[in-house]
């Protein structure tokens, strides 16, 4: 995938852009996993991620694409309870919070949330701690502003 960069020639007049080729960017696929947290109450996310080639990325490279807001705090890299891998997690002990709050701001701006759509919910905001994930969302969920 190219990425063209557009930057303003300095003696051109304001609608004259000069077009420059940014390097290829490698693209960072990953798995996801959902389990339930009996703790909680609520989902537990799970990640692994991998290059183009299908390679494990490592830790490190793996929290590069996490909110730094969120790194070693909330998302933490642990040992998946089914798998026996170690993969990125995200903490479930604010979910409950967070989901609720979600809803909360749904109702106050006329949106009716169905429990079906619970799921969708929880991955926007999922989003929100790994916002260069691109979701396939089949449903349209209007959360308000």
């Amino acid at each position: 995938m190219k990425l063209i960069l557009l930057e303003k020639a300095e003696e051109e007049s304001k609608d004259d852009f000069e077009t420059i080729a940014a390097p290829e960017i490698e693209r960072r696929y990953y798995e996801l996993a959902i389990t339930y947290d009996f703790y909680y109450h609520t989902p537990r996310f799970w990640l692994s991620g991998y290059t183009e080639d299908n390679l494990p990325l490592s830790e490190a490279e793996m929290f590069e694409d996490i909110v730094d807001e969120y790194s070693k705090k909330t998302v933490t890299y642990e040992t998946h309870p089914h798998l026996g891998i170690k993969q990125l997690s995200i903490h479930p002990c604010k979910h409950a919070d967070v989901m609720k709050h979600l809803l909360d701001v749904a109702l106050e701006n006329g949106s009716k949330i169905e429990v079906h759509h619970a799921l969708f919910v929880f991955l926007k905001f999922i989003s929100s701690v790994v916002p260069t994930m691109e979701y396939d969302f089949t449903v349209d969920i209007e959360l308000g502003a």
